[in-house]
């Protein structure tokens, strides 16, 4: 107990995984140590609905948010992260200041200890970040490969990797426009290590049926301490994009995580 504790010892307490790569930490996480770190169990249901008739139509419902808002464990207050060389809140889709790196500020654990880090793609949300020096802004989308992306829907943007495709299925409505993209894999793997403490949350429309099956292959998901996703299905949002997705769908990628190891969420503000 009086050995200099570092954040890579919490995540893989055995000495023989230090100083490996991500790839090798793969089920070596704060969920699969021992013994594991508490968090609070995953809802098999959607937190947004209404009946209408006979038809069932999603709503915010903000009573159940709030109670499973602070039923979630936070990471911060269980690990001394005091001891990271870094800590750093990673906002992907953060929307405006107030909606979310606000919110960050006032609800968690020592969030005064951490760089700001945003992107958002949506043109409306932007000069929201003006006034906030403090947050590094980039208007770009995160995504599988750096170059450019087309998005659609200038408030709740959405990727469309393929637009003449979408459009003959009907998965995009209206006027695209094109965006920079980010691989964030390589973002991670080229800007943190495993000793720095790294939240990460997304909130991108769909986009993260293709973020997180890239982050694992790539191993740079053992990069990120603690993960929160919104994930996005059709009933939840109706966007084009999302026609063929259910919440079953959401449920197991999000159950497929923590069985991993990921230290993860649902992002429910």
């Amino acid at each position: 107990t009086n050995d200099p504790i570092i954040l890579r010892r919490w995540r893989c307490p055995h000495d023989y995984v230090f100083g490996v790569s991500p790839h090798r930490c793969r089920f070596c996480n704060y969920l699969l140590r021992t013994p594991p770190l508490p968090i609070e169990p995953l809802v098999d249901e959607p937190i947004i609905f209404k009946q209408f008739e006979n038809k069932t139509v999603y709503v915010a419902n903000k009573a159940a948010r709030r109670r499973r808002w602070a039923s979630q464990a936070r990471l911060a207050s269980l690990v001394p992260i005091e001891r990271a060389p870094r800590r750093v809140y990673l906002d992907f889709g953060s929307r405006t200041y107030e909606s979310s790196i606000a919110e960050f500020l006032r609800l968690f654990p020592k969030a005064d200890l951490f760089e700001l880090k945003a992107w958002e793609v949506a043109p409306a949300w932007a000069p929201s970040y003006a006034s906030h020096p403090e947050v590094e802004f980039h208007r770009a989308a995160v995504w599988v490969s750096n170059g450019t992306l087309e998005m659609a829907n200038s408030e709740m943007a959405y990727a469309v990797p393929d637009p003449k495709y979408a459009r003959s299925r009907g998965l995009v409505k209206g006027r695209t426009f094109e965006v920079p993209s980010v691989d964030i894999a390589d973002y991670l793997m080229s800007n943190y290590q495993l000793e720095d403490f790294v939240i990460c949350k997304m909130d991108i429309e769909g986009a993260e049926f293709n973020i997180l099956p890239h982050l694992i292959d790539t191993g740079a998901i053992h990069l990120i301490d603690e993960l929160f996703v919104e994930c996005h299905f059709y009933d939840g949002n109706f966007l084009p994009n999302l026609k063929n997705m259910k919440w079953s769908e959401c449920f197991a990628m999000l159950t497929q995580l923590r069985w991993m190891g990921v230290y993860l969420h649902e992002w429910l503000m």
